[in-house]
């Protein structure tokens, strides 16, 4: 074990991770809604790097970019921005599994009849997938950290965090530990996607096709 990993799990994780971890225990966030809320920033981030490539005139946004998300337009579903970024080869095949897994997670939370959760049937062995996708294969390390962050910083009595604790007596439970892990996991995803933009964006040529053909707009 490295001496990164070694450090207590305050020092080695970001604020955002603390404060994600936080956040669920103090509201007691379901799964379902943290599967919604989750899949709701990857969606938005899908469409800002969707947007870097389209033409960034004022009126061709208003009239032509900004319609394509609208309800019922090409662009409007999680699927479509999906299909789209990976045919446009802005994500790579690693990240479409991983956004596809959470997109059908997505879709089943959102629309059973019953209460849904990690815990329930056939879900588990998605989490743990879509963990291993997004942690590149690390997907159990991130459960084990998450457990660590819960039991080393969680006080049940104040049901805050302190981080000059190093473990609690009180184990986590495995549905938040879940819930945390998929939640922190969900975060990267969304700081990849940005990452890609970047290098798209780094990599692509501005050229101005109506200058080029001498076409007047």
């Amino acid at each position: 074990m490295s001496s990164k990993d070694q450090r207590p799990i305050g020092e080695s994780w970001d604020s955002e991770n603390l404060e994600v971890a936080n956040m669920l225990v103090k509201h007691r966030e379901s799964d379902r809604g943290c599967v919604i809320f989750c899949a709701a920033m990857v969606e938005a981030e899908l469409e800002r790097l969707l947007r870097l490539h389209f033409r960034t005139e004022d009126d061709v946004v208003k009239k032509v970019v900004d319609p394509l998300f609208c309800a019922y337009a090409p662009l409007s579903t999680f699927s479509a921005k999906i299909a789209v970024c990976y045919a446009l080869g802005l994500i790579p095949t690693q990240t479409h599994k991983a956004l596809e897994l959470l997109r059908r997670l997505r879709n089943d939370f959102a629309h059973a009849k019953i209460n849904v959760s990690f815990q329930s049937s056939g879900y588990q062995s998605r989490l743990t997938e879509y963990l291993r996708l997004v942690e590149e294969g690390e997907g159990e390390r991130m459960l084990t950290r998450c457990r660590d962050l819960l039991e080393g910083l969680f006080d049940p009595v104040s049901r805050t965090f302190d981080e000059s604790k190093q473990r609690s007596p009180v184990p986590a439970s495995k549905t938040l530990v879940d819930r945390v892990a998929f939640s922190i996991s969900t975060l990267k995803l969304v700081t990849k996607i940005g990452a890609f933009g970047v290098i798209a964006e780094s990599g692509r040529r501005k050229v101005n096709i109506d200058e080029v053909f001498g076409v007047r707009p």
